[in-house]
């Protein structure tokens, strides 16, 4: 858990943050112990929003709101809406608003049900996955999940230490970050915006979300369940190139080839946005392991204005035939509850 606290407190300083838009809000330096049972379920993207009623200190009924991560993820970590129908009783690991700590809305960490199963409601450190059988791949094509959720915190220390930034956080800091983002104005924040902030590889490297990689004759279509939208990127196979005044695009222009059974993609005319410049190059390698269950994934990225030096990070992907896209889409009103439980 001092793990799980000290990257979330890394995440509160983080453009990143604002992306995952619930993080700014909460007081992660004080874990609290929830229970009553659910009256309302929220099963909507960018975050899943279930409501539970006990009693508080002065015996009087309460309603408190428990936000867990996008929909994918939540989906990745096993959960399934009928675990969540109204009249169960649960108990919640969760950590209270900055601005109003025994207030009516906490993010959740864990949910445990009746049968005495906890079930993982946001990232963590320490590599959840459901208890499965593993399924070897017979191609590269597929369905594929980070082989551990701790990829979203392992991607921003890396991605922190190669931009040269100092890490820390604390109450004061988060109420910074929430002061920030309120101010960016409820009328500002939406689903079409969250989706600019999102780029790569970012989404291919941190997201604990499904992604498939479909591989055809002339392309390659790599797709990210993305916290309500799909993001889809095409990259080209020879004999295609880059073209010589290709337009700037928020994923960039990929082309890749086959060295051996490993895909090398190269993308470039990437457009001004989070955390990447007009400069950025980005190369990516994907190959199946020895065993055929993940996909070893590495990334190099030039930037330089935004890395002193070339950025590195590599990971596993599981083979993961069992998941399947969310299909929920993106909720503006969902997107914005937070900024207005204070």
């Amino acid at each position: 858990m001092r793990t799980l606290l000290a990257i979330i407190a890394g995440l509160l300083v983080s453009a990143t943050a604002a992306a995952h838009h619930g993080a700014p809000g909460y007081d992660f330096s004080k874990a609290v112990t929830l229970e009553g049972n659910i009256v309302e379920v929220q099963w909507k993207n960018p975050h899943v929003y279930f409501t539970i009623e006990n009693k508080g200190a002065n015996g009087m009924a309460r309603r408190l709101d428990i936000e867990a991560a996008s929909l994918s993820t939540v989906l990745a970590f096993g959960l399934r809406r009928e675990m969540l129908a109204p009249g169960t009783h649960v108990k919640v690991l969760g950590f209270g608003r900055l601005r109003d700590p025994e207030g009516a809305n906490y993010k959740g960490a864990t949910v445990t049900l009746p049968n005495g199963s906890t079930y993982y409601i946001e990232n963590t450190p320490q590599g959840v996955k459901p208890v499965r059988e593993a399924i070897a791949a017979t191609a590269l094509s597929g369905k594929w999940l980070p082989a551990s959720s701790a990829s979203f915190g392992e991607y921003m220390q890396a991605e922190f230490r190669a931009r040269g930034a100092v890490q820390g956080g604390n109450a004061e800091t988060g109420a910074k970050a929430q002061d920030a983002t309120d101010a960016a104005g409820r009328a500002n924040f939406s689903c079409a915006n969250l989706a600019k902030n999102i780029s790569v590889p970012f989404a291919t490297s941190a997201l604990y979300v499904l992604r498939t990689v479909e591989i055809g004759d002339r392309s390659v279509v790599m797709s990210i369940d993305a916290d309500g939208f799909v993001l889809k990127r095409e990259v080209h196979l020879p004999p295609a190139q880059h073209p010589a005044n290709a337009a700037p695009t928020q994923l960039g222009h990929s082309i890749g080839h086959w060295e051996g059974k490993t895909l090398v993609i190269d993308t470039v005319a990437f457009s001004p946005g989070r955390g990447q410049s007009v400069r950025k190059h980005m190369i990516e390698r994907l190959g199946l392991t020895d065993d055929r269950h993940h996909v070893h994934y590495e990334v190099t990225v030039e930037d330089p204005d935004n890395y002193p030096m070339p950025f590195h990070y590599e990971m596993l992907w599981d083979h993961r035939p069992d998941l399947a896209m969310s299909g929920v889409a993106c909720d503006d009103q969902i997107a914005r509850k937070f900024l207005s439980l204070k």
